[in-house]
């Protein structure tokens, strides 16, 4: 399968799946009285991630890392593989429950990871604007 094909797929799979998850996290947080906005807006830095921030750690490892990048990573990488196999015969891994499974444990311990580097990221980022 050519690269052009398969960046073409993969971009129609990160549009169909990402944004859609995003909108939905952004839309839940919302319902529980979390006030960030569905679209991103204009101004300074990520107000999102400002918002996440003041609700502690845990959660804003959580919800950046887990729910918006670990998840939404193992959903897209998923169903892309699915789909260049199915319709342009790419080398194809077993979707088997055990292997869902642990691509999940494995892509949710990842968004943990990157949501922990985020807010130390994030942390020494707001400190060095105060500043």
């Amino acid at each position: 399968m050519g690269f052009l094909r398969e960046t073409v797929v993969f971009a129609a799979v990160v549009a169909i799946i990402y944004i859609p998850w995003m909108l939905l996290v952004y839309a839940a947080l919302r319902a529980c009285g979390v006030p960030v906005r569905l679209l991103p807006c204009k101004g300074r830095g990520f107000p999102q991630e400002v918002t996440l921030r003041k609700l502690g750690e845990r959660k804003f490892v959580l919800i950046e890392g887990v729910f918006l990048w670990g998840l939404p990573c193992f959903v897209t990488l998923t169903v892309f593989d699915y789909v260049t196999h199915k319709y342009f015969g790419a080398p194809h891994h077993s979707l088997s429950p055990a292997s869902l499974i642990a691509g999940l444990l494995i892509w949710s311990a990842l968004g943990y990871c990157f949501g922990l580097k985020t807010w130390s990221k994030s942390s020494r980022w707001d400190f060095e604007l105060d500043s």
